[in-house]
């Protein structure tokens, strides 16, 4: 059922797990990715588990699973790709000859982006994150994938969503224009392998499936979602150890942490510039000028 792909990077060549389902009858195909941040396990065994949940190929269209794409930082336990240092999921189009990453999404749109109808992309905090399970939704320029993209949306069980303003990111541009719908989900945090996380990102998968009419079962939603249109990162103005404060919604000019230095004197008050809820912040009590402390979600649609 998983076959191992051979992916020339340039330095190395890797094998990426894929696993290519047909259904019992013709319909949509769903694209499901995770790992594209290695050290983000939850949303890799949620991958694996759809793969032998959909073996029987028990429902309709084609289902491509791809459960570890960032297998350099997979190895090593890191978000980003160790051969180049960049993030393979803020990288479209890839390039045939270009960086290691630039490479490895050139290999997963050529064989499996570009024959989807909707790429769905698992991810689920890395291991110095703490984060609130939330699903990311782009507006796009064309109609009809909007009037799929607040189907979609209306029928998550999922306290919080993010419908990004059209324009927001080239990557959404570059896929529209090929009639392909992008969705990111968000859900666990430190890396952890646990079990309640994974499970939401299969309720997730199957809830997208039930309106793309892949599987029959509708998953009842109990949580009617705050909706938000944009993202905010506080950043870190110095280096120095990080404090966060303990909050859920955020008021514009609340105080959300602070840094020291080592010898504990007080080098940065981080304050809320708008009002929102919190996405994820990071964990590590050491952090680098420029990190991103905390992201909110602000703009409430709802």
């Amino acid at each position: 059922m998983i076959n191992l792909s051979t992916v020339d990077l340039g330095v190395k060549k890797i094998k990426i797990p894929v696993a290519e389902i047909s259904g019992k009858k013709y319909g949509k195909t769903l694209l499901v990715t995770a790992g594209m941040d290695g050290d983000e396990n939850s949303g890799i065994e949620a991958a694996y588990r759809l793969i032998e949940e959909f073996k029987d190929r028990n429902f309709y269209g084609n289902l491509i699973v791809v459960p570890i794409v960032n297998i350099p930082g997979f190895e090593l336990n890191t978000s980003f790709n160790p051969l180049d240092g960049k993030f393979p999921k803020n990288i479209y189009p890839g390039r045939k000859n270009g960086s290691f990453s630039e490479r490895l999404i050139d290999w997963l749109d050529a064989k499996y982006i570009y024959r989807s109808d909707v790429w769905l992309d698992l991810h689920g905090g890395a291991h110095d994150e703490i984060l609130e399970p939330f699903v990311m939704f782009f507006e796009t320029e064309d109609k009809k994938i909007n009037e799929l993209l607040h189907k979609f949306i209306y029928s998550l069980n999922i306290p919080k969503i993010i419908f990004h303003k059209k324009g927001f990111w080239i990557k959404i541009d570059l896929l529209t224009k090929k009639g392909i719908v992008y969705i990111m989900t968000e859900v666990g945090f430190s890396g952890e392998r646990n079990n309640e996380f994974i499970e939401k990102h299969i309720e997730l998968t199957k809830s997208i499936m039930g309106t793309l009419r892949m599987i029959n079962k509708k998953l009842k939603r109990q949580l009617q979602p705050r909706i938000y249109r944009k993202r905010i990162g506080l950043r870190a103005g110095s280096d120095g150890l990080w404090f966060p404060e303990k909050f859920n919604l955020i008021k514009k000019g609340q105080i959300l942490g602070k840094i020291i230095s080592l010898d504990n004197k007080e080098i940065e008050i981080i304050k809320a510039k708008n009002s929102g809820e919190f996405l994820w912040g990071k964990q590590n009590l050491f952090c680098k000028k420029g990190d991103i402390l905390i992201e909110m979600g602000s703009e409430l649609l709802n």
